[in-house]
């Protein structure tokens, strides 16, 4: 009983003194199987939830998760210059397909929107088509280049217009930031069924050192890719 005493008096006096030297107490991990029966009850001090009950995310939902910030931080980064836009129309439906076209002011990004106007709107029956424009300036980018991308949308909308389509709508989208990654998350987050895009024709050993647009648009948009040529 004695020995007994003193065991605890001495644990008294060891907690007293860890206490006045601002010292914490830290408890012993309790049993791998009483864990399991504990999804979300308090172990010793901490609370916290059984381990492997969820999924980890994906990179590209949190580079998605990412990037929705940024946007919502910076209003400029998707702008939009389409005339009288009404969202409704672009509600997903199993009557209509959209459409987007990216360009970049060059020969090939006019092949490409071409292409898309004469095989995909003109000549389709009992489709309800709708197109959306896309560009892309770099993050950096000055006034000058919005101003170029702004005059390359508007001469192509003007073109959907004299071309007589009616009954099609058309959105015009500016891009700013990496072209590969905002033209990947637009048209996922816009729910786009088929992108067209145009292709430079760089060499093989330039493509390899490079990196090609229009190949990392084909292996990783969510949706169906055609390069016009």
């Amino acid at each position: 009983m004695e020995a007994e005493s003193d065991e605890r008096l001495l644990g008294t006096q060891s907690q007293s003194s860890a206490h006045q030297e601002g010292l914490v107490t830290i408890p012993e991990a309790p049993n791998p199987t009483q864990i399991q029966s504990l999804p979300a009850k308090k172990i010793g001090e901490l609370s916290f939830a059984s381990p492997f009950t969820a999924p980890l995310p994906s990179p590209n939902s949190l580079r998605r998760a990412f990037t929705d910030r940024i946007m919502a931080m910076n209003d400029n980064t998707h702008e939009e210059i389409s005339e009288d836009l009404n969202l409704d129309l672009w509600k997903k439906n199993t009557t209509s397909r959209i459409i987007a076209v990216a360009l970049d002011g060059s020969g090939d990004g006019d092949k490409a929107f071409f292409w898309a106007l004469n095989n995909m709107i003109k000549n389709s029956v009992n489709i309800n088509n709708k197109i959306i424009l896309l560009t892309c300036r770099s993050a950096n980018s000055t006034d000058t280049n919005r101003l170029e991308a702004l005059t390359l949308l508007r001469s192509k909308l003007q073109l959907i217009k004299a071309a007589n389509i009616v009954n099609t709508p058309v959105r015009a989208i500016i891009l700013k930031g990496d072209v590969r990654h905002e033209i990947t998350d637009v048209i996922e987050k816009l729910g786009v069924d088929i992108l067209v895009i145009g292709t430079r024709g760089l060499g093989l050993v330039k493509r390899s050192v490079l990196g090609s647009v229009s190949d990392y648009l084909s292996k990783n948009s969510h949706c169906t890719c055609i390069i016009a040529k």
